[in-house]
């Protein structure tokens, strides 16, 4: 743990990063704002970018899948605000703003999942050496094992394609999977069993098809 100044009052700002995390898991936005301000206003510079950055990892760590719109509300603030801090008179003006984080983070629905379900996936990776051995329906058409094993269109259809979990039609109807399938059906019997060229994205790229066939 590196060394860093103490603030205005005399905090030592590792016992404020910490005092700021414990209290937005227990929602105490009172608390939570107050040690944030006195990071944000009242110590270094490097004070502000640090606590800026931490509640970052507060959301990701503690909120998490518990409120998925929270994590884009927030990252969208913050990143305002680092710019805004760049400037002191729009620093002292961009608190207004802080605080609709704090308040938004303190008043989410948390979980911490994702940093537990981090943990365990690392841990068994390092543990065993690599990771898991390949599920069967990994190998379709697009994968050299799978064309070797004779593996076409149908196949990726029924395999490949499995999606889990769907979106009820109530919520997204649609109309073209029956179309859709005819199509790539008879594309990948025109092509002679070739993965249906992808459309290249950016200049210079190659569609995803040519990747798979260079293996």
């Amino acid at each position: 743990m590196s060394f860093l100044p103490k603030t205005a009052h005399g905090c030592d700002p590792w016992d404020l990063i910490s005092a700021v995390h414990k209290s937005i898991r227990r929602g105490e936005e009172r608390l939570a704002m107050s040690y944030v301000m006195e990071l944000y206003a009242h110590g270094t510079k490097a004070n502000t970018t640090m606590i800026l950055n931490y509640l970052i990892w507060v959301l990701h760590e503690d909120i998490g899948l518990g409120s998925p719109q929270t994590i884009v509300a927030v990252h969208l603030m913050v990143n305002e605000l680092r710019e805004l801090v760049k400037d002191d008179a729009k620093k002292k003006n961009a608190t207004l703003m802080l605080a609709n984080v704090v308040l938004l983070m303190c008043r989410s629905q948390k979980s911490r999942l994702a940093v537990e379900f981090e943990r365990v996936v690392t841990w068994d990776i390092e543990e065993k050496g690599g990771p898991p051995p390949f599920p069967d329906w990994v190998f379709d058409c697009h994968t050299a094992k799978g064309k070797k094993l004779g593996r076409g269109i149908e196949h990726f259809l029924e395999e490949g394609a499995r999606l889990f979990p769907t979106a009820p039609p109530a919520r997204v109807h649609n109309q073209y999977t029956e179309r859709a399938h005819e199509i790539w059906k008879a594309t990948y019997k025109k092509s002679g069993g070739k993965v249906p060229p992808a459309v290249r994205t950016e200049p210079g790229v190659a569609p995803v098809a040519d990747l798979f066939e260079s293996e």
